[in-house]
Parts: structure tokens; C-alpha cells; sequence
């Protein structure tokens, strides 16, 4: 939750920081590792990011929806439009366990 906080103050090495912390506390947990995707996207770090996002898909294949927007936006900024094109097309419509 600190890191969303910082990231949403755009604090971003503060993001990473506390990102970082929350892994080492549980490196397993598939929204901690989708969140430091997340942050590293907004740092510019987008083939890390990809790598971040996948692994955390690996870990929940039941991931929420909104794992695929997270894995569009370091895939769009390296210029992989077509792979971000067919990520977006796996959204459908939004489901029960996707509104948090």
C-alpha cells in the first residue's frame, strides 16, 4: 500500500523502494510482483517491467483482468504494438473479482 501511495504522489523511487520491501517480505505474491511491474513501468524501465508482469501472471494464472493493462504499457512503449494490441484483446468484459 506505500508504494501505490508514492506511486500515486508520483515518488517513485520511494515506490520502488517500498515495492522492493513488500517482495523481500513476500516474493510470491502475485499482486506485489504485478505492482513492481507497475512501478517500473512509470520509471521507464519497461523490458523489466514485462518481465515483472509475466511472472506474476505465472504465479496466479487466475490473475485479475487488469493484469493485461499492466502488461500493454511497457509492451506499447517498446514499441511491440501488436503483441500490446493482442494483450488488450484478451480484456473482456469485467468481472466480479476485478472491480477492487
Amino acid at each position: 500500500i506505500l508504494a501505490q501511495v508514492q506511486l500515486t504522489r508520483g515518488n517513485l523511487s520511494r515506490a520502488l523502494k517500498h515495492q522492493e520491501r513488500a517482495l523481500f517480505l513476500n516474493p510470491n505474491d502475485d499482486r506485489s510482483v504485478c505492482s513492481m511491474g507497475e512501478i517500473l513501468a512509470f520509471c521507464g524501465r519497461h523490458e523489466e517491467a514485462e518481465r515483472w508482469v509475466r511472472k506474476s501472471m505465472t504465479l496466479n494464472p487466475y490473475h485479475p483482468q487488469r493484469y493485461w493493462t499492466h502488461l500493454a504499457r511497457p509492451l506499447l512503449h517498446l514499441g511491440r504494438y501488436s503483441e500490446a494490441l493482442a494483450v488488450l484483446e484478451r480484456i473482456g468484459r469485467p468481472r466480479r473479482d476485478d472491480l477492487a
